[in-house]
């Protein structure tokens, strides 16, 4: 597996970042506790939506990042909300964490501009789902006391940039959707 050499990262310091805000938060897939966080060098205001007491060592983590399309307008051009839906069932089930990261600014009309030159020319409808950076994420996740983790993904890239962040991700699970989402 291939390291980022660190002179190439932004390290976070689990002190730098302020937990904004603290509640209980019902959902269809189980009940979280919302941790709000705010990284006050970049601006981000990234959540972690905690289920039960996650184990210090094989905690189930999804790192999510916002799809304003998918999850404000509730469209199915892409499978986000899907994503969504599917990372907190599985933190929910298996008492992990799901990390939502706000999305850039300018991103909704961005989407919509791009959906617009796709309706036009034909091309696939994908949505990235990759963070701007796994500093923020793993920053949360050592705050939280998890350095070694499950994680929910699909993209191996992810893996390497907790891992160069000082998580350690002792296996990874490909996330799969049902047909039709």
């Amino acid at each position: 597996m291939r390291r980022v050499p660190a002179a190439c990262l932004r390290t976070v310091a689990v002190s730098a970042l302020e937990r904004a805000a603290t509640t209980r938060l019902p959902t269809p897939h189980g009940e979280f506790q919302l941790i709000a966080y705010r990284d006050p060098v970049t601006g981000q205001e990234p959540l972690a939506f905690v289920s039960g007491r996650p184990p210090a060592a094989g905690a189930h983590v999804r790192v999510q990042v916002e799809c304003p399309v998918a999850d404000t307008l509730r469209s199915t051009r892409c499978d986000c909300a899907a994503l969504l839906a599917h990372g907190l069932s599985a933190t929910s089930a298996a008492g992990g964490v799901l990390l939502y990261l706000r999305a850039a600014p300018g991103t909704l009309l961005d989407r919509l501009t791009h959906y617009a030159r796709q309706d036009t020319s034909g091309g696939p409808s994908a949505c990235s789902q990759t963070p701007r950076g796994y500093e923020v994420p793993a920053a949360i996740l050592r705050e939280l006391g998890l350095d070694d983790v499950v994680l929910h993904s699909s993209d191996p890239r992810a893996t390497v940039a907790l891992e160069a962040h000082e998580v350690r991700v002792t296996r990874q699970k490909p996330v799969t959707l049902p047909s039709g989402r």
